[in-house]
């Protein structure tokens, strides 16, 4: 039985140490499972993120109900040198 049901949720994340090894072995790899499924989507959710960042923007803004920054544009100042790298 892997998952006991929302009634009983804190049950399957127990661990009967003093069982039989195989019970021990069982309630370990259950427990293991669940927090690293948690991690794989956490991991799987930044990736999508990462590469269909075109779609999820939009969605993100929409969502956080935030308007979308424009590009920063660098204009040169008439007049003016380019900064060198020891001057920033």
């Amino acid at each position: 039985m892997l998952w006991p049901g929302w009634r009983r949720l804190i049950s399957g994340f127990k661990i009967k140490w003093n069982a039989h090894p195989k019970r021990v072995n069982f309630d370990v790899h259950k427990v293991a499972g669940v927090v690293s499924a948690v991690f794989l989507v956490f991991t799987f959710f930044t990736g999508f993120c990462w590469s269909f960042s075109e779609f999820i923007k939009p969605m993100i803004y929409a969502a956080t109900f935030s308007k979308q920054q424009p590009t920063p544009v660098s204009v040169p100042i008439s007049g003016k040198s380019a900064l060198g790298l020891k001057e920033q």
